[in-house]
């Protein structure tokens, strides 16, 4: 037999198998029996040790058992595989901001950004984990980013609202909630996010009538200026809420 046929035989036969275990561990994925998934997609790796899909989908279930861990070094071996792997470094992201380790995640959503800069998704989830580091400024630059690739996402919308309202662009965070909830006006995390702006404006409008307490305005200068907030403001936010 033909040494070249009989490689090339074996290729398929392998290809053949791998995909009938993945897509049995799919199967299995969105039945929801993850430890049955996860058997399925350790077998392709069995057949296919250098083949990054299987890697990848034992990562996604070693993630929904939150077995953190071992699903970072799936992740990892999908990523020494293709360097390229743009939803690898994501989801390894994803992980870290479930571990709260911001700074690291942001590392890894810049990185997978520099791959795919059309996933609007992995956009937001660097706005989320800017806003967690402190770093509003940034957070609203990804929450734009991501509202640029989808301007009907009232997720996005209320993640720039928050980045906003964190910055004291009171307005503007009240723009964007209000912009969430006619996209949704069921959506009650928008509602969460109004109720505080509410009580962030109060606070300051709280704090500028102690005139006889100047270190307590010391730390205003991120807010608006007085005349940008009015009784206008809250009356918007008591319509809305």
């Amino acid at each position: 037999m033909d040494p070249e046929f009989s490689n090339r035989k074996r290729k398929q036969l392998i290809e053949k198998e791998r995909m009938e275990l993945l897509d049995m561990g799919d199967l299995m994925f969105q039945r929801k029996r993850y430890l049955k998934a996860l058997s399925y997609y350790e077998d392709v790796i069995e057949v296919d040790k250098n083949y990054k899909t299987g890697w990848f989908k034992k990562g996604e279930a070693l993630r929904t058992l939150k077995r953190f861990k071992e699903a970072l070094h799936a992740y990892d071996v999908a990523i020494e595989l293709d360097p390229d792997f743009a939803i690898a470094k994501e989801k390894k992201g994803m992980i870290l901001m479930a571990l709260n380790m911001y700074e690291d995640a942001i590392v890894w959503f810049v990185d997978s950004l520099k791959t795919n800069p059309m996933n609007k998704e992995t956009w937001y989830l660097n706005g989320l984990a800017n806003l967690r580091t402190g770093d509003p400024k940034e957070a609203r630059n990804c929450f734009e980013h991501a509202l640029h690739l989808d301007p009907l996402d009232k997720t996005f919308w209320k993640g720039k609202g928050d980045a906003m309202s964190e910055s004291g662009d009171f307005k503007d965070a009240l723009n964007c909630f209000k912009k969430a909830l006619e996209i949704d006006p069921s959506y009650g995390r928008a509602r969460s996010s109004l109720r505080i702006l509410k009580d962030r404006i109060l606070d300051v409008k709280n704090k500028k009538n102690i005139k006889e307490r100047p270190d307590e305005m010391e730390n205003m200068e991120v807010f608006p200026s007085e005349d940008y907030i009015g009784e206008d403001d809250i009356d918007q936010l008591e319509k809305v809420e």
